[in-house]
């Protein structure tokens, strides 16, 4: 039972976002129709413009000239699905020049041409009483197959609209008799031969193989060219055979689109879909397809599309007035609320007027006691942040001081040991009578020297142990290839710089302690501050700001 649940939720799923995918297809075709409406001007231009072409060029010859011929039925190929008769003028055109000229092959052609015109435009009988017979095109391939597509065409109107029986069976027969004859001219690996193959498999409702042979073509073919609104329009059929409305909405876009971009006037898919919406109640939407549609009938002068518009666009214009009119009386209604409202709100306005103008009053009082404030917050802030820095200046000094002053005091008992130890021992010597020993023992140059290392030994273990990061950090404030690469203890420039930063700056007072000359001690500063990453001045304030 679980596992039968879990399919039916799993197929309700896919259904599910297959719908969603489907609408969102039509939604973007929809709007994709609506840009191409909006552009017909321009691609009737462009239509137009290629015929302009033509005419020039017929213009240079006389009426009689064998030149003309292809010229007119460039023309009336152009015409034939923009405006009925200037194709048909262009096609009788050809009937006269070919028989001026007296060439059966020109005449046959131009008349299969006029009844391809008469069948397209739904006059079937009078397009077959124009065919020449078979026996005359037999022997011209292109002729034949052209005849032969007429009479497919042909029949295959009769049976669609045939009423009584007899006459609906011998039209089809006729029909599919034709569509042999017709693949038989034609080259399997030509559209023809597969736009009748999709016929017969339409007839014979084999839907599948249908919209195989269909996608098979539409890929192969450009939007905007007649032949593809006709397969977009075939394969919309296939869809309406299943009632799945939804995909065949979807190629009569497209077959609309296609018939749009070619300035097709004589089309049929904008129409279908007008009812479709229509029929949905989607009025609005059918009343601006409709309308678009008996434009293009009005333009094409087709009277086949006209009657066929006459039985839908009266019942969606009434529609649509009957949809204005509920919109109006809505509007009054609606208009009548709003009046009150307003009414309402403009009492309203004024009360809130009173009431804004004493809070503006209060805002104001608010905003000067609150620049007052600010004023006191930002002087506050300042006090603070001299005395955090002035505090931690403090701390930092007491921190110093006091690592100094216990080193001060163990150095002062370190001295008094050995002045003891040394008092004894020169009263020793003195009592012993070794005068000359204790002359030569106090004249020794190393008792000195020891003694300013083990000065110097003493000054660094206490300054690194208040500063253990001076000597990278003052790196830091140095070139790289300038930097001092010490592993213990510091050297004189960094000793130098040491009691700068313990705030001893006066060259005199630091030569005395590390007893060297001034000049020296000069030199030593001077030297250092060459190899500062910044301006030279910069070093010993960046140096008072390493921190203890």
């Amino acid at each position: 039972m679980k596992n039968i649940f879990l399919l039916f939720l799993l197929l309700f799923s896919h259904f599910f976002v297959f719908e969603l995918q489907a609408k969102s297809n039509l939604d973007s075709l929809w709007h994709q129709l609506q840009s191409e409406m909006s552009q017909r001007d321009r691609y009737e231009q462009l239509v137009e413009k290629q015929m302009e072409g033509y005419k020039i060029q017929l213009q240079v010859l006389s009426p009689l000239d064998q030149k003309c011929y292809p010229l007119n039925r460039a023309l009336y190929n152009a015409y034939q699905a923009y405006v009925f008769d200037s194709a048909l003028h262009y096609a009788q055109k050809n009937i006269h020049l070919a028989n001026a000229l007296g060439k059966p092959h020109l005449q046959h052609q131009a008349k299969l041409d006029l009844g391809q015109l008469m069948a397209l435009s739904g006059r079937s009988f009078e397009a077959l009483d124009l065919l020449p017979t078979k026996k005359e095109v037999e022997d011209q391939p292109a002729l034949l197959r052209q005849y032969y597509e007429l009479q497919y065409k042909v029949y295959g109107d009769l049976w669609f609209y045939a009423y009584l029986p007899e006459n609906k069976s011998r039209y089809e027969q006729l029909h599919l008799a034709y569509g042999d004859s017709l693949q038989s001219t034609a080259d399997p690996k030509e559209d023809l031969y597969w736009m009748v193959e999709e016929s017969k498999a339409l007839d014979a409702r084999l839907l599948m193989k249908c919209r195989q042979i269909n996608t098979k073509r539409l890929s192969k073919m450009k939007m905007g060219s007649r032949a593809y609104s006709r397969a977009a329009f075939m394969r919309s059929l296939t869809y309406e055979l299943e009632l799945n409305t939804a995909e065949r909405k979807q190629y009569l876009i497209l077959s609309a689109i296609s018939d749009i971009r070619g300035a097709v006037k004589d089309n049929a898919a904008m129409a279908i879909l007008a009812s479709i919406l229509f029929e949905e109640g989607k009025v609005e939407q059918a009343y601006q397809l409709i309308n678009f549609s008996l434009e293009d009938a009005n333009h094409f002068n087709s009277r086949l599309r006209m009657v066929e518009l006459s039985s839908i666009q009266p019942l969606i214009a009434s529609a649509r007035q009957k949809q204005v009119e509920q919109q109006k009386q809505k509007l009054k209604i609606l208009l009548t609320i709003i009046s009150a409202l307003s009414l309402i709100i403009a009492l309203s306005l004024a009360f809130i007027y009173f009431q804004m103008k004493k809070v503006r009053q209060t805002k104001e009082q608010l905003e000067e006691a609150n620049v007052q404030l600010k004023e006191l917050n930002e002087d506050l802030k300042g006090m603070n942040d001299s005395l955090e820095v002035t505090l931690k200046a403090l701390r930092e000094a007491d921190h110093v001081k006091e690592q100094y002053i216990g080193n001060f005091f163990r150095l002062c008992s370190n001295y008094i040991d050995k002045l003891e130890a040394q008092r004894k021992h020169v009263r020793k010597m003195l009592k012993g009578h070794k005068y000359s020993d204790l002359y030569q023992e106090f004249n020794d140059p190393n008792l000195m020297e020891e003694e300013l290392i083990a000065f110097y030994d003493n000054f660094d273990q206490t300054f690194l142990k208040i500063f253990p990061n001076f000597v990278e950090r003052f790196n830091a404030l140095l070139k790289e290839e300038e930097r001092f690469d010490l592993q213990d203890g510091l050297n004189t420039e960094l000793r130098i710089f040491a009691l700068i930063r313990l705030g001893i700056t006066d060259s005199s007072r630091i030569a005395k302690l590390l007893r060297y000359s001034v000049r020296t001690i000069y030199n030593y500063r001077a030297k250092v501050k060459k190899k500062a990453l910044g301006e030279k001045a910069d070093l010993e304030e960046a140096l008072m700001a390493l921190g203890a």
